[in-house]
């Protein structure tokens, strides 16, 4: 994991949040709320919750539906080497795009994810980019 200090210091209060599932607080966050939570608070996006739209976020298959879903309607690709801060990540996690995490600064990302409270890590690290999905930003 990369180490807070490698970026400015407001997102040292996104790490550590804990992972709850359909969480949107910063009490508790899954993926998402993590992303949507970061997006509204540092970027003034306000992006749809998701939250009412799955039943958990432990059904990967129900989530990849949301998110292919939602990635033709909403958000629009960004090429690999054209991403900012504030674009989000998709990520397969058992072969489906079900994992989200929010860039905060050249090859750095914050996620949330069972098991590991919010953390920041390297996307270009050999145990996530073979896994990314795509790279979105929010075009509403």
């Amino acid at each position: 994991m990369a180490a807070v200090s490698q970026v400015d210091s407001r997102w040292a209060k996104w790490i550590g949040i804990p992972f709850k599932d359909r969480g949107r607080s910063k009490d508790g966050v899954d993926c998402f709320g993590l992303v949507w939570l970061a997006l509204f608070e540092e970027f003034g996006l306000r992006v749809p919750s998701y939250a009412e739209e799955y039943a958990d976020a432990y059904d990967r298959v129900e989530v990849a539906g949301l998110i292919a879903g939602e990635v033709v309607s909403r958000w629009r690709p960004i090429a690999a080497g054209e991403e900012q801060p504030g674009d989000v990540l998709v990520f397969r996690m058992l072969w489906r795009p079900s994992h989200v995490g929010l860039i905060i600064a050249h090859s750095l990302f914050i996620h949330c994810r069972e098991g590991v409270n919010s953390c920041l890590e390297h996307y270009d690290a050999p145990s996530w980019r073979h896994r990314i999905e795509g790279i979105y930003r929010y075009a509403g």
